[in-house]
């Protein structure tokens, strides 16, 4: 059955005014609001029905939506009061859209150039803006304007410290917000006033020593509760003689304990760290790469934070599946990405090698500081260096004392046989080689006991072929 909308408007102001925020009266009038459609509301109604929602902390989303699209159509011809209201509304319910206040706040400087919103109404929006931080120039440069000269408006005071209390934000001058303080504290406030002021300086994390004075004198029963969750909120321990409730009493009791006993365990924690043993460090072993000169390493290897895990061996090593390299000829792979370990391994990389193997299943229990520090903890051994080829004049020699006289292949010397008295010359006819050949022979020859250059020292093709992550 559809209602009135003066009476939707009315019934949801006057219940959250009440204090009766029960979910079930707020859901039927969104829902007879909404049948009715929002834009049947006059602009008195509809703020009147939005700020009763707001107050009771009851959000309906698809009502507030349509009120937002109500406001962008209304808002050039709204009254400053009632587009003030809604706005607060908005910012309230926290379900409020930066395109929405932007638009408002360029009508609002719009229509201030003619006059229109008193600063109360300004002192409202700002308060409004800070609270869903729509950084407008209307919160960063009007109002702070205005605030030049003494405000004569306690509520406007009221409203322009909770708008401008958090210096975090920057939203306005350093000093505004002591300022604004120093007129508030000359007036004559309310016990509601305080316990307003209280709550904006608790969620800007602000205790000021003078506003914790005024609070502590507050003694309204309505309003001792809520001051007393801002001395909590704060980390202010309120006067022995505050009068607040037994169940705020006991709570503030479990609050304190609670936090004595974070203290104590955070004391008995950092006691604990400074006492225990340093982690004792992993074993490591001393091997040898093995490189054979046509089969290579035949390793499979796959890296891991603390160098290469050896995932199968091909042929006969001193290494087994299972272990992890954290170091080559004093090269450390402990804590290196992919490419650098690859790198330092590929550097080192020959027969003989030295290494620094451990177990996979030891190492995963220790942090790679403390691999690095074992690792770092071993003496690198010398690398095995094959043996100088000798030199070439000691070759030559050598190669002059094994050569027979006679040349392999060489006739006999031809004799006379017809006169046995007279020979010919014992000297064989020309059996020396050119010099040139024996050059060319003794460059091969030396040239042949050289290693090979490059890495290996020659001892055959490297294999070593690391699985790919």
């Amino acid at each position: 059955m559809a209602q009135p909308p003066p009476l939707l408007a009315s019934l949801a102001l006057g219940l959250a005014h009440l204090g009766l925020r029960a979910p079930e009266p707020f859901r039927v009038i969104a829902q007879l609001a909404r049948r009715g459609g929002l834009w049947s509301f006059a602009d008195a109604e509809a703020a009147a029905l939005l700020e009763g929602f707001s107050r009771a902390r009851r959000c309906d989303e698809v009502l507030f939506q349509e009120g937002g699209r109500l406001i962008m159509a209304r808002m050039d011809r709204m009254e400053p009061r009632l587009l003030t209201t809604m706005m607060t509304a908005f910012a309230c319910a926290n379900i409020a859209t930066e395109t929405l206040f932007f638009a408002v706040g360029d009508t609002v400087l719009r229509r201030e150039r003619e006059g229109g919103f008193t600063l109360r109404h300004l002192a409202e929006l700002a308060d409004a803006f800070a609270r869903v931080r729509a950084r407008h120039p209307l919160l960063l440069d009007l109002v702070p304007s205005r605030c030049e000269k003494p405000v004569s408006s306690v509520e406007a005071l009221v409203q322009l410290f909770s708008a401008y209390v958090d210096a975090r934000q920057g939203f306005g001058p350093a000093e505004l917000r002591e300022r604004l303080l120093a007129q508030l504290l000359r007036r004559e406030l309310s016990a509601a006033q305080i316990r307003r002021l209280l709550q904006a300086a608790a969620r800007a994390r602000w205790p000021s020593h003078s506003l914790l004075e005024l609070a502590a004198s507050v003694r309204d029963t309505s309003e001792v509760d809520a001051v007393f969750d801002c001395f909590l909120q704060l980390r202010v321990t309120p006067p022995d003689d505050f009068p607040i409730s037994e169940e705020k009493r006991r709570h503030r009791e479990d609050r304190l304990q609670a936090r004595q006993a974070r203290q104590q365990r955070r004391k008995e924690k950092e006691s604990d760290q400074k006492g225990e043993k340093e982690e004792p460090l992993p074993s490591l072993r001393s091997c040898q790469l093995r490189v054979e000169p046509d089969l290579g390493a035949g390793l499979e290897l796959e890296v891991c934070g603390a160098g290469y895990v050896v995932d199968d061996c091909q042929h006969a090593q001193d290494l087994k599946p299972g272990d992890v390299i954290v170091a080559i000829a004093g090269r450390l792979l402990v804590g290196l990405d992919e490419d650098q370990v690859e790198e330092h391994f590929g550097a080192a990389f020959c027969d003989g090698a030295p290494l620094l193997v451990g177990s996979f299943d030891q190492l995963q229990h220790f942090s790679l500081e403390s691999i690095r520090t074992a690792a770092l903890a071993i003496p690198v051994p010398e690398p095995q260096e094959p043996p100088l080829p000798k030199p070439v004049a000691e070759i030559q020699s050598e190669l002059a004392a094994t050569r027979p006289t006679q040349p392999i292949g060489t006739s006999e010397p031809e004799i006379d046989r017809g006169n046995p008295t007279v020979a010919t010359s014992t000297e064989p006819p020309e059996t020396k080689r050119s010099s040139n050949s024996v050059q060319a022979e003794q460059r091969h020859e030396a040239k042949s006991y050289q290693p090979r250059s490059g890495k290996g020292n020659g001892k055959g093709q490297r294999v070593w072929r690391p699985k790919a992550s």
